[in-house]
């Protein structure tokens, strides 16, 4: 086994998952905690960051890729959560496209018209963060982080699932 292998790094102590079947239900009470805890270190890279831009000093490349890093994360979280939703409502199969998960949501009453046009820009941005990387517009990134834009993002992962399915 190399030390690439995949099932390797995100396994915990050689604990393999054949076809990705999980032997008991979700526990999403668990499922939320753990996004909480992995929010509120991305919260503390964004703060970080941002006073970093606002110094003298700015963010240097490794703290520019830790940037994205952390709204990647946060968006790759917020879609994984939207398709928990959706299974949990009931919407089966839960669609494979990320902008197609927050349609539905949209159409289960789970958020509005206007809340799938957020989701597109933040979909957008994680895309172009993680398949176009030699052309991702720090300008833009910086506005996200400037005006607050991530919050949307947050204030989704904040909501226990409970909210959602009323």
């Amino acid at each position: 086994m190399g030390v690439w292998n995949y099932f390797d790094f995100i396994n915990a102590r050689g604990a393999h998952r054949r076809n990705f079947t999980f032997a008991k239900p979700m526990d999403y009470e668990l499922y939320h905690e753990a996004t909480l805890a992995m929010l509120r270190r991305q919260e503390r890279a964004l703060s970080d960051a941002k006073a970093r831009m606002q110094s003298e000093a700015g963010l240097s490349e490794l703290e520019w890729n830790g940037l994205e890093h952390a709204l990647q994360l946060l968006v790759e979280n917020a879609i994984g959560k939207a398709k928990h939703l959706l299974r949990l409502a009931g919407y089966s199969p839960a669609p494979v496209n990320a902008y197609d998960a927050f349609v539905a949501l949209q159409e289960a009453g789970m958020c509005s018209e206007s809340d799938v046009d957020v989701w597109a820009k933040a979909i957008g941005m994680r895309n172009a963060i993680v398949h176009e990387y030699l052309k991702v517009d720090r300008a833009l990134i910086r506005e996200v982080l400037d005006c607050g834009a991530y919050r949307h993002v947050t204030d989704f992962l904040e909501r226990p699932f409970e909210h959602f399915l009323k």
